[in-house]
């Protein structure tokens, strides 16, 4: 949704901007814990907006950091499995 220039916002927002390794772990954490989003994106929307609310609904914090998009954890995890850590 950030990078594709057909579908995103891809031809306004520059692969640099994003930090993948930080993304990687927050889709790594939805996998292990079966956190999805299945929906239709129908109006515009503020794209930051956007993220960081249907974020909260996977548990997941949005961050700009050095000017830099992500998506991270927002609850303990085991960084070996991503599955939440309940202790």
């Amino acid at each position: 949704m950030l990078t594709d220039e057909k579908l995103g916002a891809g031809a306004v927002i520059n692969v640099d901007s994003v930090n993948e390794a930080n993304m990687t772990v927050a889709a790594n954490f939805c996998k292990a814990n079966n956190l999805f989003w299945d929906g239709v994106v129908s109006n515009k929307v503020n794209l930051r907006e956007f993220i960081f609310e249907q974020g909260m609904y996977c548990l997941l914090d949005f961050t700009i950091l050095g000017g830099r998009f992500a998506l991270y954890p927002s609850v303990p995890f085991d960084p070996v499995t991503f599955r939440i850590d309940p202790n």
